[in-house]
C-alpha cells in the first residue's frame, strides 16, 4: 500500500473513547475524517486522509475527560524500529566482544542459555503434569512459536522490501528479531498458567498492602500480568548487575504486546496494545528508553498514565502465538483424548486443503490419526504464515502510523476456521476436567506460598528471633534478593517475592509448598 505524503499545515485531532460513537480528525477548513486510530474498524478511505494529517504533536480528547497525546509524527521509521541499541536498566555493562552472529542472533542466544527460558520446561502450556511426555510444555510451545515466527518475520521482511526501507537490515534480521521475541514471549508466566495467574491477582486483591503503596504500584500486583514480569526478566532480573540480558530494542519492542504501564484510565486507549499492561512500575523507565529508541507513538491520560503503540513487529510475534495457539493446543487434546482426530482433522482441512503442497491422496495414506493430523498442522501453518504476511502488507502503513489494528490472524480469510479451533480448546481443553483438577491444586500451592511469604516482607515490626517469620525471612533472604530492598520498600519487597514464586516450575511450587507447610504427602 503506497503511503501518501502528509501534508504541511497543523490541526488538532478531536475523538471520542475508543469503543465510542464518533471521532474527527481535523484536516483543514470544514475537512474531517471519522474514526479517528485508536476508534473502531475505520476504512482505508479515511486512512488515506488520515495519512495526509500533519507531522506535528497531535490530540484528541476522550469522552471521559481524559486527554491523550500521540507525541510522535504519523509514521514510525523502519530504522528506528530495527535498531540494534541494546537496552539495560542499568548504566553498567559486561562488554561484549563481535563476532560472526548478527545482533539480533545474539538475542536469540542469551535468551536460549538464560535461566528464565530453562525453567519453561516444567510449566504448563494447557496441560498441568500431562501423562504423555510428548504433550508441550511453554518451553516446546515457546520454540515452535519461534519456529513459525522466524518464517513469518521472513516472509514480512522480504514482501515490505525491508532493504529499501533500512538499510543494512535483510528479511533474515526481521526473522531472526521475531523469532526472539517469540521464544520469550511466555518466559514471565507464573506456574500453573493462567491459573497461576489468577491466583498472584486474587492473592493481592484480598490482602491488604495497599496503604504504602501508589495507585499504580498496586494495580501492578492486583492485575499481576506475565507480560510485565518477562519484560522485568529480560531488562532486569537475568544478570541483574548489568541491567538484564541486554537485548536489542527492536526485540524488546517486537516482545511488547502491551506497550503501557497498569491502571484502568490507560485500559482500551491504544485498543490492541492497551488491554493489558506490559511493564511495571519498577521498569518504566526502561520501557521509555525502549519507546524512545524505537519511535513508538506515544499516548497519556490527565492522570498521568503513560502508553504507546505497538512496534508492527508485535503484531508478527502475536500472529506466530496464535497460530501455535489455535492448533497445537487442540493437537495435544487429541492425544490425550479430550477430542477425537476426526473432529479436529475436519477443522484443519479447510485451512490445509489452500495449500500449494496439500495433496488429499497424502493425508489419506497415513495410517495412525496422529499422522494425519500433523500432517494437516504442517499445511495450515505454512496457509497461515503466508496469509498473515499479506495481511501484515496490505496494512503496512496502518501499523507504521501508530493505529490499532485487530491480530492478524483475525484479518485472513481463514478467521472462521480460527474461531472454531478456538472454541474446540475452551470446550474441549481448557475445561477437561483433570486440568481443572491439576490447575486448582497450582492455585492453592501458589496462594499458600504468598500467605507465607508476603505477611512476612510488608511487616513494619522487626520480625521475633526464632520466629516462623524470621525463618521464612532467613529462607527467602537465600533464594531472592530480598537484601536489596529495605524494610521500609515494601513495592520492591513485595515483587522480589513475585519474581520467586512466579519463577517457580509446576513441579518445584507444588513442592516447595508440600515441604514449608509440613504436608507429608
Amino acid at each position: 500500500m503506497a503511503r501518501p505524503q502528509s501534508m504541511a499545515s497543523s490541526s488538532t485531532a478531536l475523538g471520542s473513547r475508543p469503543g465510542g460513537q464518533t471521532a474527527s480528525l481535523l484536516l483543514g477548513p470544514d475537512r474531517y475524517a471519522t474514526n479517528f486510530p485508536g476508534c473502531p474498524e475505520p476504512t482505508i478511505a479515511v486512512l488515506f486522509t488520515c495519512y495526509r494529517a500533519p507531522r506535528h504533536l497531535m490530540s484528541f480528547v476522550v469522552e471521559s475527560g481524559s486527554e491523550v497525546i500521540v507525541k510522535q509524527g504519523v509514521y514510525m521509521d523502519w530504522r528506528k524500529l530495527l535498531s540494534t541499541t541494546r537496552i539495560s536498566s542499568t548504566d553498567k555493562s559486561p562488554g561484549s566482544a563481535g563476532d560472526h552472529r548478527t545482533e539480533f542472533q545474539r538475542d536469540w542466544d542469551r535468551i536460549v542459555f538464560s535461566t528464565a527460558f530453562r525453567r519453561l520446561h516444567d510449566k504448563t502450556q494447557v496441560f498441568p503434569f500431562p501423562e504423555d511426555d510428548v504433550v508441550h510444555s511453554r518451553l516446546t510451545h515457546s520454540l515452535e512459536v519461534a519456529s513459525v515466527g522466524r518464517s513469518l518475520g521472513t516472509k514480512v521482511g522480504e514482501s515490505v522490501g525491508i532493504v529499501d526501507h533500512a538499510p543494512g537490515v535483510t528479511p533474515s534480521d526481521v526473522g531472526n528479531i521475531v523469532a526472539a521475541a517469540c521464544l520469550a514471549h511466555d518466559i514471565g508466566n507464573p506456574p500453573f498458567g493462567h491459573a497461576g495467574e489468577d491466583a498472584l491477582q486474587r492473592y493481592f486483591k484480598l490482602m491488604e498492602v495497599g496503604e504504602a503503596l501508589t495507585p499504580r504500584q498496586l494495580s501492578d500486583v492486583t492485575q499481576f500480568e506475565g507480560n510485565a514480569q518477562g519484560f522485568r526478566i529480560l531488562t532486569r532480573l537475568q544478570f541483574e548487575e548489568y541491567g538484564g540480558l541486554r537485548l536489542t530494542a527492536a526485540t524488546l519492542g517486537a516482545f511488547l504486546k502491551y506497550p503501557r504501564e497498569s491502571g484502568a484510565d490507560l485500559k482500551d486507549l491504544g485498543g490492541q496494545a492497551s488491554k493489558k499492561f506490559g511493564a511495571f512500575q519498577s521498569e518504566m523507565h526502561v520501557l521509555e528508553q525502549v519507546a524512545d529508541e524505537l519511535g513508538l507513538h506515544a499516548y497519556h491520560t490527565v492522570e498521568g498514565g503513560r502508553g504507546w503503540m505497538r512496534s508492527p513487529l508485535a503484531y508478527v510475534v502475536e500472529a506466530a502465538d496464535d497460530i501455535c495457539n489455535a492448533i497445537l493446543d487442540l493437537e495435544d487434546g487429541a492425544r490425550l483424548g479430550c477430542l477425537s482426530s476426526s473432529t479436529l482433522d475436519s477443522v484443519l482441512l479447510r485451512v490445509a486443503r489452500a495449500s500449494a503442497g496439500f495433496k488429499q491422496s497424502r493425508y489419506e495414506a497415513f495410517v495412525n490419526p496422529r499422522d494425519k493430523t500433523g500432517y494437516l498442522r504442517a499445511q495450515a501453518i505454512g496457509v497461515l504464515v503466508g496469509e498473515c504476511a499479506k495481511v501484515f502488507v496490505d496494512n503496512e502503513s496502518v501499523l507504521l502510523m501508530g493505529t490499532d489494528l485487530q491480530p492478524l490472524v483475525a484479518l485472513t480469510p481463514y478467521r472462521d476456521a480460527l474461531r472454531e479451533l478456538a472454541a474446540l480448546a475452551r470446550d474441549k481443553c481448557y475445561r477437561h476436567p483433570p486440568v481443572l483438577e491439576r490447575e486448582t491444586a497450582g492455585y492453592a500451592a501458589i496462594a499458600g506460598l504468598l500467605e507465607l511469604f508476603i505477611p512476612c516482607v510488608v511487616s513494619v515490626e522487626p520480625a521475633e528471633r526464632g520466629s516462623l517469620e524470621s525463618r521464612l525471612l532467613d529462607f527467602l533472604d537465600q533464594r531472592t534478593l530480598l537484601q536489596l530492598c529495605p524494610p521500609g520498600d515494601k513495592y520492591g519487597r513485595v515483587l522480589r517475592v513475585l519474581d520467586y514464586v512466579s519463577g517457580m516450575t509446576d513441579t518445584y511450587v507444588a513442592e516447595r509448598y508440600r515441604k514449608l507447610t509440613g504436608m507429608t504427602t
